[in-house]
């Protein structure tokens, strides 16, 4: 019988390499991982599919794995590399961090070399009926762990998996950033300043972007005073900048590409108002990163973005391409500082009572204790 450690192990498909929802939740699962293993006397290991090395300085605490394996994007290195860690560690469990990963969970489980598994659904790619070895592998998890609720019964719907395997651990945010900042009081009169940060390729149409921009048009051509700025990069910013040339938004749309963490910050702190109309969010971890420095944000009234944003009290939900509804929107938002400070306070709220990173550490060393407790010495 395999000789199984007690530490978990992370097979994540990328921590470093790029901004997203997935790359945040995946940093924040080594570091619970890591503080779990340490309360265990065990250490980190963890292969990634698309990372090339390691970056520290995106943890809140440093963090030493005993190994990482950076595959660089090669699929059959990442198998390879997984199964060379299940052989010499022998993990008590595997977390696997995105659906695609699951069948190297799957093969490292019935080669012996894990006791059990657990995978991690985040959006739009558990929404539809999966490939047949990824419903094997997730059949045979122990846990499926998705950021939402809407996720879960999507998935589950479409797969004929028992909602009562899902777990409902959302993304979050560090406790500093609302300790340091806190809602901006704007003056009546000053003009609306709109932030969205979002990839813009030709396969991110759904993210809303068009819309925006056509709602600040119709915002401005009423004479309200509003400004967008749009963070993020993408093949899709040339033919966006001559759509907001078009509408004669010179000056009123700045396109600022990527900008450094602390840059986007600044950002954050500066607007008033987040927006982001997706058709498709399976979360969006820009909505908590403007609530925790109390924002108020407007998003799709899709996919996971209702259990984040609550209409009329954090925020506001408008149908994807609803160009009047948002404008709507940004106009009520313009009309009184006083409304954005109060949706904004109560966003900051939910962020400190839902989406801290204690609350999903919590959530997932009951998971792990459970789990370890389920199989046994």
């Amino acid at each position: 019988m395999a000789m199984f450690s007690s530490s978990v192990a992370l097979l994540a498909s990328e921590l470093y390499s790029t901004h997203g929802g997935v790359q945040a939740y995946g940093r924040c699962l080594a570091e619970i991982l890591s503080a779990y293993n340490d309360s265990h006397r065990g250490a980190l290991d963890c292969v990634s599919l698309l990372d090339e090395r390691p970056v520290e300085s995106r943890h809140r605490q440093p963090l030493a794995y005993r190994t990482f394996y950076a595959s660089r994007g090669i699929k059959l290195r990442f198998a390879r590399q997984a199964l060379m860690l299940g052989y010499r560690s022998k993990p008590g469990r595997l977390v696997i961090g995105h659906l695609g990963l699951a069948p190297v969970g799957w093969v490292l489980k019935r080669a012996g070399f894990t006791r059990s598994y657990v995978v991690v659904l985040h959006g739009i790619e558990a929404w539809q009926r999966v490939d047949w070895s990824d419903r094997v592998a997730i059949r045979d998890a122990s846990a499926v762990v998705t950021t939402t609720q809407f996720t879960a019964l999507e998935f589950c719907r479409h797969n004929e998996v028992p909602f009562r395997r899902m777990r409902i651990i959302p993304l979050a945010v560090s406790e500093s950033a609302i300790e340091e900042s806190g809602p901006v009081q704007a003056s009546h009169g000053d003009p609306l300043r709109v932030l969205t940060v979002t990839r813009m390729t030709l396969a991110d149409g759904y993210k809303g972007v068009d819309t925006l921009i056509d709602a600040v048009g119709r915002v401005k051509a009423r004479n309200i005073g509003i400004t967008l700025e749009i963070v993020g990069t993408g093949d899709e910013v040339p033919r966006l900048k001559r759509r907001a040339e078009g509408l004669n938004l010179n000056g009123a749309v700045t396109f600022a590409g990527a900008v450094p963490d602390e840059e986007l910050g600044r950002s954050y702190r500066a607007c008033d108002v987040f927006a982001l109309p997706s058709a498709g969010e399976g979360f969006g971890i820009v909505f908590l990163e403007a609530m925790r420095y109390g924002k108020p944000c407007i998003g799709g009234n899709h996919g996971g973005t209702p259990e984040v944003i609550s209409h009329g009290n954090t925020g506001y939900l408008v149908r994807h391409g609803d160009v009047e509804s948002l404008s709507r929107c940004l106009t009520a938002l313009a009309a009184s500082p006083e409304l954005r400070l109060a949706m904004g306070q109560k966003a900051a709220h939910a962020v400190r009572t839902r989406y801290l990173f204690t609350h999903m550490q919590s959530a997932w060393f009951s998971l792990l204790d459970e789990l370890a407790q389920a199989d046994g010495p």
